[in-house]
């Protein structure tokens, strides 16, 4: 329960900063949709404002991180970044003035983003110990080692990062129809918890760490195919208008890195409590069966 009122109360000051971000992140038009692309200083002063006005999200994410299952840090990043997400508002301004070449830098963005995510998973791993030896009282669970970063070099996590991102990226692509912020935040929060709790299921030895990164790769997907296909934004706006272009191409990186990032943390979470339920329930199955047989 501790810990549930941590990550609630983290969310929300966490989502207030990361709002503060807003006003240098979004268009004069407010319809383009949140990107570091509209910062005055253009790709880097977007990431110093997004930086130091997530600042402390980042602190909450790992302490949240700190306290019980480290996956709660990669959440509370997600879910605090969905309050700057939503506000973008719609990104059909964004569609209509898209071309090739910003598809380009949108990848670039997606990296800066999902940079940010990768750091406040390194810092939760090497702070958790650190924070419970000083801190005992924010201990929530008696396992003491558990790291975001174990686990990498199993083939199972790049396994379940193919898995975490198909089955992702199909159900974004099925469901996100409009060009409305709430409805991509929905949409991706959905098909990624579905897409990582059936990647932990497969996948059980799978690092949860790299399962949160998977949005990423629908985000390059969906650019380079947009890039690919739609040679000016006439092209791609009408090929929206006609419902033949895929959702992908009009989520920012800001909604990856949010609800994407977000629902990979939920469905992993609720994928290792399932697993974590089918072995107690094997070893009381086998302890039943070698008292019979004594």
């Amino acid at each position: 329960m501790r810990q549930r009122l941590v990550v609630v109360g983290s969310l929300v000051v966490g989502g207030l900063c990361w709002m503060q971000a807003g006003p240098a992140l979004l268009p004069e038009s407010g319809l383009g949709g949140v990107t570091l692309l509209n910062a005055p200083a253009w790709l880097v002063g977007g990431a110093v404002v997004a930086l130091l006005a997530g600042a402390v999200a980042v602190g909450l994410a790992v302490l949240c991180g700190a306290m019980g299952n480290p996956l709660a840090a990669a959440f509370v990043f997600g879910a605090a970044l969905c309050f700057l997400a939503r506000r973008g508002g719609t990104t059909f301004g964004f569609l209509v003035e898209a071309t090739p070449g910003r598809y380009v830098a949108l990848l670039v963005e997606a990296g800066v983003w999902f940079a940010m995510l990768a750091g406040t998973l390194w810092l939760t791993s090497i702070a958790r110990l650190p924070l419970r030896r000083r801190l005992p009282w924010l201990a929530t669970e008696a396992r003491r080692d558990r790291s975001l970063l174990r686990g990498w070099g199993d083939p199972a996590s790049p396994l379940g990062v193919l898995v975490t991102a198909g089955v992702g990226g199909l159900l974004a692509h099925l469901m996100i129809r409009t060009w409305d912020a709430g409805q991509i935040v929905g949409a991706l929060l959905f098909s990624f918890t579905i897409g990582s709790l059936v990647a932990q299921m497969v996948a059980t030895k799978a690092s949860p760490g790299a399962l949160v990164l998977s949005p990423l790769v629908v985000a390059a997907v969906g650019y380079v195919q947009a890039f690919m296909l739609y040679g000016s934004n006439e092209e791609l706006l009408a090929a929206a208008f006609r419902g033949e272009a895929s959702g992908l191409a009009w989520t920012l990186p800001v909604h990856y890195a949010s609800a994407g990032v977000a629902g990979c943390a939920l469905g992993a979470g609720l994928g290792q409590a399932l697993l974590l339920g089918e072995r107690a329930k094997d070893r009381r199955g086998d302890a039943a069966g070698d008292a019979a047989a004594a």
